[in-house]
């Protein structure tokens, strides 16, 4: 279709328009005409015959028209009676139809109003014939050109439809047809062709989709926009450094409690199991119910990547004791028991304690509790139940005047220590005066890192007739002299999991009992965990040793030391313990059977000299100092009889010798095993533990001057 067609038709189609439009308007205008002149009734004389008339119009009408169903009664604001066919009452905007329930219908009936009575006379029947025949034709007429319309608006509906179906037909033809869209135009018409053929055309200017085409295209718009963004947050994220972290690995002694760091439940804690931590320092503590812990909580500082090893010893609790179940609102809130943090409210709920008296709070960022702690004697074997009620911070802030606050004085005879408030810390340091302190009763503690508070608390009240309350604190340093030495002087020293010295420390450390870990040295065992216990004395003196620890291979391939150099050097001995160097009277390196590689075959040096000398091995190793031996060293040969004897010998002898540090160690060893039973559990051994010198020690190991049979030395070892 070119564009002046569609303009063409566009006006044909306007002009058809515009004629239906005055011909609907020009009915409009007679019929309004009509009604005018009926409901004019005082341009005619009005008479008896006038109101007969104009009674036998309507009962004719209600009878003609009635008998229609095409027809419905209508009436206007005056009560003015029309019967219009539906056609009609879409051009009517004065005349609206009467709805008339059953009842009403039948009271109108019987009831609907004076009975005229008509003159039965010639003339009368007359004009009741002639109005009959008008309104039978009206109705006939119009009747007409009501079906006349309904049958054009079937028409156009069978044309809608079938246009509606070919257009289904051709969508799905086409649809099917690869290389086929759907194009529109500016007036909505549609058409499929080629992508080669909308080129080559003017009239049809976009792509058409359908609303689920449309939707389906935003949804994969929409899927791949937040792809998009998934992918620029993950390149975010993975340019983003991580947050540095170590771990933390706490020993419990076999109890399981529950770790807190910075008075924050560690969710997943095990002891002895690596715990995430981030960087910096930190405050942690174990509480278990039943149990004490010592110490009560550690600062540790934690580097990124680094693990930090710290032990609490968990005891259990000795003694009369008592149970108190606290109960508040708020699990998630602090529990101090005579100032001392003992775990969230929501993971203990129960806490054992010794008999005596003691002071229970709780502490939430956002709520006060109410009362603001309970002060109770626990006896022992009794279980006490505690309630508190938690209200907003906020609140409890705005309903105090000025009137109800108070001062509370806090004096120490050490300056610097920290003030805290019912359990809370305040900030300030003593010796100071909290001011606006709200009436009632209060317990005031107070820290001094490396000191002791007497009494650990106090309870103080405020009211109208005392505003002003003081509590005097005695410091008492916790610090004793103390020195701590270890052998050997360069092995790393950790009190409570935090690194102390290097070899010796020499000062000031709490009292109570500490844990002393150790690092490792090269060359030595690592000793395992120690307990002290700082007493109150002039000074306090604890020494440690490492054990030396060595780990000595050779074979004929290869030779090493986990600690320091070694040197292995063949030649033989003629008589005594004189060791001769030589590379040509030595023992050989031969193949052993079954696989197991090579071995030193050791016998006589000098085959044709008498007394012939002895093949020998001597080997130069360090031992670390001091020598504080702890476990037997022992050197291991895997040695074997070859049961071959030496040319012109009659009797056959395996036998060997070992000579550490001019020292003969053993002499004449009979060897035990046969070359066919080689393997790695076949050797024998000979304890070296009293001979070793620290630094460079020197070892022999040769046939005897009685041998007389070839021997087999695969592998030596010093354990």
């Amino acid at each position: 279709m070119s564009a002046a067609d569609n303009k063409f038709n566009e006006e044909e189609l306007r002009r058809k328009i515009r004629e239906e439009l005055e011909r609907k308007h020009s009915e409009r205008k007679s019929k309004t005409k009509e009604t005018v002149e009926q409901a004019q009734p005082m341009a005619q004389p009005v008479n008896e015959s006038y109101f007969i008339e104009t009674y036998i119009r309507r009962q004719l009408e209600e009878e003609v028209y009635g008998a229609h169903p095409e027809f419905v009664k209508c009436e206007n604001h005056l009560n003015q009676i029309r019967w219009l066919t539906p056609l009609e009452m879409e051009e009517e905007f004065e005349f609206f139809p009467v709805e008339e329930g059953f009842w009403e219908r039948l009271r109108n009936k019987w009831f609907g109003g004076p009975r005229v009575k008509i003159p039965d006379t010639a003339e009368i029947q007359q004009m009741i014939d002639k109005l009959r025949t008008e309104f039978e034709e009206d109705a006939r007429k119009r009747i007409e050109a009501y079906k006349a319309h309904m049958q054009a608006n079937k028409k156009a509906f069978a044309d809608d439809l079938e246009k509606k179906i070919y257009e289904e037909e051709q969508d799905r033809f086409y649809s099917q047809l690869k290389g086929y869209y759907k194009y529109k135009n500016h007036i909505g018409e549609t058409a499929w062709m080629t992508p080669e053929e909308f080129e080559n055309q003017d009239e049809f200017m976009e792509r058409y989709y359908t609303p689920r085409q449309i939707l389906l295209r935003r949804i994969l718009t929409g899927a791949a926009a937040l792809l998009v963004l998934g992918g620029l947050y993950a390149g975010w994220q993975s340019l983003q450094p991580e947050t540095p972290r170590g771990y933390v690995l706490v020993e419990t002694g076999g109890v399981k409690g529950s770790l807190y760091i910075d008075q924050n439940l560690a969710v997943g804690f095990s002891p002895g199991v690596p715990y995430p931590v981030s960087e910096g320092r930190h405050e942690l503590t174990v509480l278990a119910s039943g149990y004490t812990t010592s110490p009560d909580s550690l600062e540790i500082e934690v580097a990124a990547e680094d693990t930090v090893s710290i032990s609490f010893q968990l005891k259990a609790m000795s003694g009369k004791n008592g149970v108190v179940h606290v109960v508040a609102p708020h699990p998630e809130a602090g529990l101090y028991v005579d100032g001392d943090f003992r775990g969230v409210l929501g993971d203990t709920p129960y806490v054992q304690l010794p008999e005596g008296d003691h002071t229970i709070t709780l502490k939430h960022d956002y709520y006060l509790p109410t009362p603001g702690f309970h002060t109770f004697s626990l006896a022992a074997g009794d279980t006490v139940e505690l309630s508190f009620s938690m209200r907003p911070t906020r609140k409890k802030e705005s309903r105090v005047s000025a009137s109800s606050l108070g001062l509370i004085e806090v004096n120490t005879n050490v300056p610097g220590a920290r003030i805290f408030l019912n359990g809370r810390p305040t900030g300030f340091q003593t010796d100071y005066v909290l001011q606006k302190i709200p009436f009632g009763r209060h317990v005031i503690r107070v820290e001094l890192e490396n000191y002791k508070a007497y009494p650990k608390e106090r309870v103080v009240e405020l009211n109208k007739d005392r505003r002003k309350a003081q509590a005097e604190f005695t410091l008492s340093a916790t610090l004793r002299p103390t020195v701590i030495a270890v052998e050997p002087q360069n092995a790393p020293l950790f009190l409570d999991g935090k690194k102390l010295a290097v070899g010796r420390y020499s000062g000031k450390l709490p009292l109570g009992k500490h844990t002393i870990t150790f690092g490792d040295v090269k060359g030595f065992y690592t000793p395992p965990a120690q307990t002290i216990e700082i007493r109150d004395e002039l000074e306090n003196s604890f020494n440690f040793s490492y054990g030396i620890r060595l780990s000595v291979d050779m074979t004929p391939g290869n030779i090493r030391d986990s600690y320091g150099p070694v040197r292995l050097i063949p030649g033989y001995i003629v008589k005594g313990i004189e060791f001769k160097r030589s590379t040509e009277n030595a023992p050989e390196v031969v193949e052993m059977p079954n696989g197991l590689g090579t071995a030193w075959q050791m016998g006589f040096a000098f085959q044709y000299r008498n007394p012939p000398g002895s093949d020998a091995l001597e080997l130069y190793f360090q031992v670390p100092s001091p020598l504080n031996i702890t476990k037997d060293i022992v050197l291991k040969l895997w040695i074997y009889n070859s049961r071959e004897k030496y040319p012109l010998v009659i009797g056959g002898k395996a036998r060997y010798r070992v000579i550490l540090n001019n020292s003969v160690v053993r002499d004449h060893m009979t060897v035990k095993n046969d070359l066919s039973a080689a393997g790695e559990n076949t050797y024998e051994t000979v304890t070296l533990s009293r001979y070793l010198k620290p630094g460079l020690n020197k070892l022999i190991i040769a046939t005897a001057d009685d041998n007389t049979v070839f021997l087999n030395l695969w592998k030596a070892a010093i354990r």
